[in-house]
């Protein structure tokens, strides 16, 4: 399912979703939605679901609190490392020189409603591959989000993500038989989604799976 929806305020039954995984936006106009779109995403969980989260390390307090206002229990912190060019400067420290720092990693926390098992063992390190931004500019690779998938999801199980971007968490989730339902506030990248998942089912890189009906 793709959909445009608000993530505060999601379409979906109480107790209904089994990993929501998302990477939504970093820059620090935005940290006051995060609260509600927690509060929003343990609503959805089922007992043992999992919360897992791509943040910069500038919105790691921020995302905990909220986690812990939602009654989701701390599970895992995982680095998501990026080399070569997947590198960017993300802020500069305030100071005479004002000497930039260079971003190299990413982090994935991990939250649980009551006391989730994941599916298999973890690694809390994970390289990633070149993300394409063809379809958005903040798109992360789908290498990082299906381990995510795999590791926190049951097969034939409910992926979410609240705010898709591009729709990553669709074609990981798709590629190793989980359901998914995805959507953004935003009509275009909603568009977007849907023309990527089009194209690729049209190549053979991803099969169409039956979608999550919301009724």
């Amino acid at each position: 399912m793709i959909a445009v929806w608000d993530a505060r305020q999601l379409p979906l039954a109480d107790g209904s979703v089994d990993l929501v995984l998302t990477d939504p936006p970093y820059s620090v106009k935005y940290h006051r939605l995060w609260r509600e779109m927690v509060a929003e995403a343990a609503r959805v969980l089922r007992p043992g679901g999992f919360l897992a989260v791509m943040v910069g390390i500038l919105g790691l307090d921020i995302l905990f609190a909220a986690c812990r206002e939602a009654g989701l229990n701390y599970y895992a912190l995982y680095v998501q490392y990026l080399p070569g060019g997947a590198t960017g400067i993300v802020w500069r420290r305030s100071g005479h020189r004002h000497i930039p720092i260079i971003a190299r990693c990413k982090y994935v926390a991990v939250f649980t409603k009551d006391k989730g098992l994941a599916q298999m063992t973890t690694v809390n390190f994970v390289v990633a591959s070149q993300a394409p931004k063809r379809w958005h500019e903040w798109a992360q690779d789908v290498d990082t989000f299906r381990y995510f998938v795999e590791a926190f999801s049951p097969p034939g199980g409910l992926v979410l993500d609240p705010m898709a971007g591009s729709g990553t968490t669709a074609i990981a989730a798709a590629v190793i038989d989980r359901y998914w339902a995805v959507g953004d506030i935003d009509i275009r990248a909603a568009k977007t989604m849907r023309h990527r998942i089009i194209e690729r089912q049209r190549a053979g890189l991803m099969c169409p799976l039956p979608l999550f009906n919301m009724s």
